[in-house]
């Protein structure tokens, strides 16, 4: 009975030491979860604080970076006002110097005139054939003559030039009633400038200048030369009514 009683007991102490066993493992695991969970705890905690730490830090940077350029644009606007200060003494300082240039030459111009020393700006002299054109064309007919016989034979002249001059000399002589210089000076400038613009008036007047000196043939004959030669022209117009009633 006894002995009975011993081994309950025994077993019952060997249960419990078991339960306290299992009950032991069942508080280290817990432990030791616990300690993982306090660690990652930690270190999520520190992660944090560096997280914290960044964001104040560029925070920080941030507003330094604004008080930076706050301070950056006040000296840009500064040193720009202080341009364009300077620029506005320059310009009041040019306004002077010009208005006191436009003075000094308003002082220079009234003495001038006062001297009757401002000079005017003089024509060109003409040459002596513009001059001669001229004259013949306003109807001084006596002043171009002679400036006209010059230049008959003046190198300087080109052909349409010689041929003009060549042209105004023999209306000049049959205005003059010289046919017989008339005739000469009209077959040269249609012998000499057949291409000239002045031949086919001086075709008309040969022909009426042989009329006049009754060389009624060789007038026809030129007048019909006009005629065919420039049937176009005015002038053969009137060479027809010439041959037409002679």
């Amino acid at each position: 009975m006894k002995i009975n009683l011993i081994l309950i007991l025994l077993i019952l102490v060997s249960c419990k030491t078991q339960e306290d066993i299992k009950r032991e493992e069942v508080v280290d695991t817990m432990a030791a979860q616990m300690s993982q969970n306090q660690k990652i705890s930690a270190q999520y905690t520190s992660r944090a604080l560096e997280l914290e730490e960044k964001l104040t830090k560029m925070v920080g940077d941030i507003d330094a970076r604004e008080h930076q350029n706050f301070q950056t644009t006040s000296q840009e606007l500064t040193v720009s006002k202080k341009n364009i200060d300077d620029l506005k003494k320059d310009l009041d300082m040019l306004k002077l110097q010009i208005l006191e240039q436009k003075e000094y030459l308003e002082k220079i111009l009234s003495s001038l005139s006062k001297m009757g020393e401002v000079p005017s700006k003089k024509k060109p002299k003409k040459s002596d054939y513009e001059e001669a054109i001229a004259l013949y064309k306003k109807g001084s007919v006596k002043e171009s003559k002679p400036l006209l016989a010059d230049l008959v034979d003046d190198k300087r002249l080109d052909q349409s030039q010689k041929a003009k001059v060549t042209y105004f000399l023999g209306m000049i002589a049959y205005q003059e009633k010289k046919y017989s210089d008339a005739v000469t000076l009209f077959s040269r400038l249609y012998t000499q400038f057949p291409d000239s613009t002045h031949s086919p008036s001086a075709l008309l007047y040969l022909g009426r200048s042989f009329l006049k000196l009754k060389k009624d043939e060789e007038g026809k004959q030129v007048l019909q030369e006009l005629v065919e030669r420039y049937p176009n022209n005015s002038n053969s117009q009137k060479a027809i009514e010439i041959l037409k009633n002679p």
